[in-house]
């Protein structure tokens, strides 16, 4: 009898571990979302000064906010919880998408166009979209490395709570 006991306290433990391992991939598939992003934010100003000699000055302020979205495709995400360890394959992550809005706008008088040496007319649009580039291609390589540690954060923190030992790789 006491044979029959401990075996049925074994099958019981064996099914209850099956089950947190499925809670414990519920949890991440609805984690992971969050998780699979970040966001950087940039702020752009473009600023143009015309001297006049007879009135007051002309200047031209604008200033735009730039949000930037770095992670993973969900599609390439790979998770598994096997024999007390979670393993997970991220994709490499990569830039998602930026969306720029105009903040504020200040010139002098509303006619007022800033104007290059030649006399054109300046595209502010192209000027801001060529700044955000250069930031973008300045900070991308530290942002990328921003989001491997804090995904790497948080499975390692995910891993320990339940238990488990992580297995973490990143596709490049």
């Amino acid at each position: 009898m006491k044979i029959l006991f401990v075996l049925l306290l074994l099958l019981t433990g064996r099914r209850m571990a099956e089950q947190s391992d499925v809670l414990l991939l519920a949890t991440i598939i609805e984690d992971v979302p969050q998780v699979a992003h970040l966001e950087v934010s940039y702020g752009l100003v473009f600023t143009h000064h015309q001297p006049n000699r007879i009135i007051s000055d002309d200047y031209y302020v604008r200033e735009d906010v730039a949000r930037v979205y770095y992670g993973f495709l969900l599609d390439e995400v790979k998770i598994d919880v096997r024999h007390g360890h979670l393993y997970v394959r991220l994709p490499k992550p990569q830039k998602i998408s930026v969306d720029r809005q105009i903040k504020t706008v200040r010139v002098t008088h509303p006619s007022y166009q800033p104007l290059d040496q030649n006399g054109n007319p300046i595209d502010i649009d192209a000027v801001m979209v060529s700044r955000l580039n250069e930031i973008e291609a300045h900070y991308e390589h530290r942002t990328v490395a921003m989001t491997r540690n804090l995904s790497r954060q948080y499975f390692t923190a995910l891993a320990h709570r339940h238990g488990l030992k992580l297995k973490l790789t990143f596709a490049d």
